[in-house]
């Protein structure tokens, strides 16, 4: 469709044909609607008056043919803006750092009218949840969706990625198989009463790609006391529920996603496979994912556990270590930013382990995502992925037989001094039973001790754990604005040095009021009065 100012330009174009063929301006101006006037000034080069309002107006042209190009590839989509929407999205472009500012409620119109391609028309609802009976054509629809687009941009395994959240329970732990008294039953674990929820967004492509996540605490703010004192150089973001949520997946979008998977050639496309609830993501995540070249896809509704590849490949693997890891620190309460510390550094370990490049890949390859397969869907029997096998534990060494040319030494276990017992006793003859029975109360004693000793290491370890996590944690706000990018560890390391300059100077004001009471304690001792 030929817009407004291209078919301006063509009359113009043809107009100056006419003139220099012989024709009268007067007859041309008549002949295509026009006054002579303003036909005299546009065969001059002079600008329309909406021309010339362009540099007053809120956005420039090229931001306002994206946003035409961005309403008719919704509709095509199914998700057509409305008029509020469409507000939502100039003021995000236009004042995307202001707070509390936004346009006129009559800029639609002015749009509209700059833009006659674009109207207002009346909507008619599809039901996008369809039942369980209806499931194989959904899934039908969605990879033939899928291998058309894959055709038509020329998606290659390196430029195919999904997003995906799961959530976490800052205390989590696993129940199992664990070891008892033979008369009971069951056994009562503690665990952790902390419920904190933590959701964390996950991505990466068919290749087997990894991108940082970002850990999404529940929270106003995020505080500097959350982090340990070694900590991976994630992204980190708080909601009020622990969630992400449409601002959570912005800057995501802004800050991850487009640096860290950006193309070799500005020409190729992106595909960014994610759930089908779109509640998370705005018209400003579609309208920025689009101007840079990123087609997004939505996976059926209600077939995560079949389609999604980091549901299918990653997340149990990943969850079974956290749990196990986890385990050891639910016998204790701790403060909240305790438990913020901890779970990143578990989650980091678990991750390690379990989102690796092979799971990452055979969850591609087991939602029959890449290489696409129907079949794969279709059977909806995944095989359950296991985490990672782990080298087996160290197996206690060895001793090595005792003989003459090592004697004697110090036992470190009780067989060592029986076999060094046995040893003089084949060395001189004549040795008394009660050397065998001294040889033998000290095995026992040693073996005691042993044991006795390593039970009161782990329970001081336990006990000294427990203290710690008690501790109060001095508070220090990391303060930035929704659209800010994450904080990054000098931030953050910035923000614990302010609260240790901050905890510093408490002391010493505190310590400058010990010293002046100290002075000011003085004894006065009354003399007594003579006469």
């Amino acid at each position: 469709m030929i817009s407004p100012d291209e078919a301006r330009q063509n009359d113009i174009k043809e107009i100056r044909e006419r003139v220099q063929n012989g024709e009268s301006i007067r007859h041309c101006a008549k002949l295509y609607g026009k006054r002579e006037s303003t036909l005299r000034g546009q065969l001059k080069g002079a600008q329309t008056a909406q021309k010339g309002q362009e540099s007053r107006q809120l956005l420039s042209p090229i931001q306002e043919k994206e946003i035409a190009d961005f309403l008719r590839h919704e509709e095509r989509c199914g998700r057509a803006l409305s008029r509020s929407e469409l507000r939502d999205l100039a003021n995000g472009i236009a004042n995307p750092d202001a707070v509390g500012i936004t346009i006129g409620r009559n800029w639609p119109d002015r749009f509209l009218k700059r833009h006659t391609d674009i109207k207002m028309k009346s909507s008619t609802h599809l039901e996008a949840a369809r039942s369980n009976d209806t499931t194989p054509v959904l899934l039908l629809r969605f990879y033939a969706t899928l291998s058309s687009t894959v055709q038509e941009l020329k998606i290659i395994p390196s430029r195919m990625y999904n997003m995906d959240e799961h959530g976490l329970q800052e205390g989590l732990t696993k129940s199992g198989m664990v070891l008892g008294d033979a008369l009971t039953k069951r056994a009562i674990v503690t665990e952790s009463d902390w419920r904190n929820w933590v959701s964390i967004l996950e991505s990466g492509n068919a290749e087997g790609r990894r991108l940082r996540p970002t850990v999404v605490f529940q929270g106003d703010c995020l505080q500097e006391q959350w982090f340990p004192e070694q900590f991976p150089d994630w992204g980190y973001d708080v909601s009020e529920t622990g969630w992400a949520n449409q601002d959570v997946c912005l800057k995501w979008l802004r800050e991850t996603f487009l640096p860290s998977t950006k193309p070799k050639s500005p020409f190729d496309w992106r595909l960014l496979i994610v759930d089908g609830f779109t509640g998370h993501l705005s018209i400003q995540f579609r309208f920025m994912a689009l101007f840079h070249k990123v087609r997004i896809l939505y996976l059926p509704p209600h077939s995560s556990h079949i389609t999604q590849p980091f549901d299918v490949g990653v997340f149990g693997p990943a969850k079974a270590i956290f749990k196990r890891l986890a385990k050891p620190y639910a016998g204790f309460n701790a403060t909240a930013p305790i438990h913020k510390q901890r779970f990143i550094q578990i989650y980091k370990k678990a991750t390690d382990k379990a989102i690796t490049p092979r799971n990452i890949r055979q969850g591609f390859k087991g939602a029959g995502i890449w290489p696409i397969s129907l079949e794969k869907a279709l059977e909806k029997v995944v095989e359950p992925s296991r985490p990672p096998a782990q080298d087996p534990a160290p197996s206690t060494p060895q001793h090595q037989r005792v003989t003459s040319r090592v004697m004697p030494y110090t036992p470190k276990t009780g067989n060592e001094l029986i076999s060094q017992v046995k040893e003089l006793q084949s060395q001189k003859e004549g040795y008394e039973r009660n050397l065998r029975r001294l040889g033998t109360k000290a095995a026992e004693e040693l073996d005691r001790l042993k044991a006795q000793n390593t039970i009161e290491r782990q329970k001081s370890t336990f006990l000294q754990m427990e203290i710690d996590s008690q501790k109060p944690q001095p508070r220090q706000k990391l303060v930035w604005h929704p659209q800010a990018s994450y904080p990054g560890p000098e931030e953050i390391r910035h923000a614990r040095k302010l609260k240790n300059e901050r905890l510093e100077k408490k002391r010493k004001r505190e310590a400058e009021k010990a010293e002046s009471r100290k002075k000011n304690d003085t004894i006065v001792v009354a003399g007594e009065s003579r006469s």
